[in-house]
């Protein structure tokens, strides 16, 4: 009877590669997310295609990754809490601006070299599902 020590060897195996592969799906659930919320609230001034517009800067490219490549991620989303959108910045949640940042930050993985510390994306998940550290005011620190 070697089915139950192939079995229990196999969930063992599995149990073993699930965390890692658990956080890619969560981000990747708040890439998609954020990508409809940036369409309804952050388009209007930045573009459907992150490039920018009179109204708004360009949240993808060159000019994006200089003002922005060396800073955390956390970062990046403590001043999209604090600015965004100018005159409304209780418009979304944080978890929604989790998904947002992770939304911007994935479109510019595609276009850039992924060893900026911007880009790495590990902790929006926990800012996301309310378990990274928060300031007094509800913002991230």
């Amino acid at each position: 009877m070697p089915y139950p020590f192939i079995l229990n060897r196999l969930l063992a195996t599995t149990l073993l590669f699930l965390p890692a592969i658990a956080p890619a799906d969560e981000l990747a659930g708040l890439v998609a997310a954020g990508e409809g919320l940036y369409n309804r609230h952050c388009s209007n001034c930045h573009a459907m295609s992150l490039r920018g517009s009179p109204h708004g800067s360009a949240l993808v490219g060159p000019v994006f990754i200089d003002k922005w490549g060396q800073a955390k991620p956390g970062q990046l989303l403590a001043y999209t809490r604090q600015n965004m959108p100018p005159g409304g910045t209780d418009v979304l949640r944080n978890n929604e601006l989790a998904s947002v940042v992770a939304y911007i930050l994935a479109t510019n993985r595609k276009a850039t070299d992924t060893g900026l510390p911007l880009l790495d994306m590990d902790g929006l998940v926990a800012a996301a599902d309310g378990s990274a550290p928060t300031g007094d005011d509800g913002g991230w620190i």
